[in-house]
């Protein structure tokens, strides 16, 4: 049998979620949504995180208990972070070995699919050329061949996920 609830109208609700990277507890405080609308978007989880959410609702008497836990909920895939410790090293006259760590997992936002290695040489100190050309690969090493000796290059390494 419900408790009773002095038939006085639902003013608000609580939104509590678990979840996400790091995988924590209950949020607290929980989120007041300020509404009795039925619709709420959380904001700010962790982006390709699982997550769980129940609902308390309110009144002029006070604040129901809990809901069940939602089935599991996963958040979309976002752009990631950089990848970390990118070095290059001269293997010949016309070609540099470039190697970097992962994503860190907490910043990978989703499935890393590929990474991109863009190449701008320069032959003045000052002054790079618009991009050579980029490649991708899966690993995280590239071996760039056919460079112009004499010349200074930059690399830039970017990852992606299916966004």
């Amino acid at each position: 049998k419900k408790p009773f609830d002095g038939n006085s109208p639902i003013s608000g609700y609580f939104i509590q979620y678990s979840g996400g990277i790091p995988y924590g507890g209950w949020s607290n405080p929980p989120i007041d949504t300020k509404s009795s609308g039925l619709l709420y978007s959380v904001r700010g989880l962790h982006p390709y995180a699982n997550y769980t959410f129940r609902v308390s609702a309110r009144n002029a008497i006070g604040t129901g208990d809990y809901s069940d836990s939602s089935l599991l909920v996963e958040t979309e895939e976002d752009v990631p972070g950089p990848p970390r410790d990118i070095s290059a090293v001269t293997e010949s006259s016309k070609s540099i070995r470039v190697r970097w760590s992962e994503v860190p997992f907490e910043q990978q936002n989703g499935i890393i699919t590929r990474y991109e290695v863009e190449i701008r040489g320069r032959i003045e100190p000052s002054n790079f050329q618009p991009p050579v050309y980029k490649t991708a690969t899966d690993t995280g090493t590239y071996l760039a061949t056919a460079l112009d000796p004499f010349t200074y290059y930059q690399f830039q390494v970017r990852a992606y996920t299916s966004i």
